[in-house]
């Protein structure tokens, strides 16, 4: 990430833990007068809250704003308490990001894709487009000020993870014309 001025992070399941070792860091730096002027955002999804390994900790973080920290915490099946928490995202990682980038849901670029086509893969695209859930961003963050640590020439998206939830990020990255690393 060095020589960037934006670093986006994004983490899924246990895919979080260097991120918020990196983040934890930053910010005892930072606590201790050590600042690197770099922008931090992170995306961080897993299936429920409870799984949202680092929540408090990096909600606390973020409140702080001892480092410039965005954290974007989302679940990918909420639950009913869930969807009235307006301070978690909703939806799996990817497609928030593709959301914050005006690009399809995954599930209907997949749909788009197979429409074309006959057959078992349809249905399926059919089937996974009807499952997943639209994403929704936290209440306290908007696309466009997400956009804005998004510029493609001082910006690095890392992600650790789920794989195929990486191949899309890259995907994404490409797309944006974003550096990619994981």
């Amino acid at each position: 990430a060095g020589g960037f001025q934006n670093v986006i992070l994004v983490g899924t399941g246990t895919g979080l833990a260097p991120f918020a070792s990196m983040i934890k860091e930053l910010d005892f730096q930072a606590s201790q007068g050590k600042s690197n002027g770099i922008r931090y955002t992170l995306f961080h999804a897993n299936r429920t809250l409870e799984e949202l390994g680092y929540h408090d900790e990096l909600s606390s973080i973020e409140k702080k704003q001892r480092i410039d920290f965005v954290y974007l915490p989302s679940v990918s099946r909420p639950t009913q308490r869930d969807q009235g928490d307006v301070s978690i995202g909703k939806g799996r990682a990817n497609n928030l990001l593709r959301h914050v980038t005006n690009m399809p849901m995954k599930e209907e670029q997949d749909l788009a894709t197979m429409s074309a086509q006959d057959g078992d893969n349809h249905g399926r695209a059919q089937n996974a487009l009807s499952k997943a859930v639209r994403p929704v961003l936290p209440s306290h963050v908007t696309p466009q000020s997400l956009i804005d640590r998004l510029n493609p020439s001082t910006t690095v998206i890392l992600t650790c993870g789920n794989p195929n939830v990486m191949e899309d990020i890259k995907y994404i990255a490409d797309a944006n014309k974003i550096k990619f690393e994981k």
